[in-house]
């Protein structure tokens, strides 16, 4: 009975000794599970290129011309007739300001009409009848030679000989005698609305009936 006493006495010595034993042990974490590696993160697709704007288009200048005072004047054919006049007479003027030259040796004075006409581009025409009377014909030779002067002056030096003058008559340059140039009337159109009155419009007609004459006693005629 004792020994049995003593057995059991030890057995639970022996059990609490473990349990013991296993209490002081010290504590140990479960070391923690690696994070699995996260996943590649996928790549951004490209952005689209910019598509630049358009540029702002550039400004245009704008020519506007307003034609004033020429309401009702459109179709009315005398003031066309006269617009017509007036550009034809500034080309020719322009024309005899230019440069050229020439060398005419016993040339019959119509060939060289025709020749002038061509290289200067303008209406030159003879009046037969008033040349006949100054004993002139279409084939009278013509001797001149210049350079680098105006048609103005060539007119001038060829004609003077001949006693024979030249003026604006409508849409031509007119090759007359003198005394066909002093018999023959020049109509010229003169804008004055807007400085003329009913008490101004006599003096007005001097002053330009002065002015004409004066441009007439040019020696060719032409102003």
């Amino acid at each position: 009975m004792v020994a049995r006493v003593r057995f059991v006495v030890l057995s639970a010595l022996l059990l609490f000794g473990i349990a013991w034993a296993r209490a002081q042990e010290p504590f140990q974490e479960t070391p923690a599970r690696p994070a699995a590696p996260a996943a590649p993160a996928e790549a951004a697709p490209p952005a689209a290129p910019a598509i630049p704007s358009a540029p702002a288009a550039a400004a245009v200048p704008v020519t506007v011309t307003v034609d004033v005072g020429t309401q009702g004047v459109v179709d009315d054919p005398v003031a066309q007739l006269s617009t017509r006049l007036q550009q034809a007479e500034l080309n020719i003027r322009r024309e005899l300001a230019k440069s050229t030259s020439v060398d005419f040796v016993e040339t019959p004075l119509s060939d060289v009409v025709g020749f002038l006409c061509d290289l200067h581009q303008i209406p030159i025409k003879l009046q037969h009848d008033a040349l006949e009377e100054a004993g002139i014909t279409a084939d009278t030779p013509v001797t001149c030679s210049l350079a680098n002067v105006s048609l103005h002056t060539v007119l001038q030096v060829m004609l003077d000989p001949l006693d024979l003058t030249c003026l604006v008559d409508g849409e031509v340059l007119m090759i007359t005698s003198r005394e066909g140039a002093e018999s023959h009337p020049e109509v010229r159109v003169y804008d004055v609305e807007g400085i003329a009155t009913d008490k101004s419009i006599d003096d007005l007609i001097k002053v330009i009936s002065m002015t004409a004459l004066s441009e007439k006693s040019s020696v060719t005629g032409i102003p």
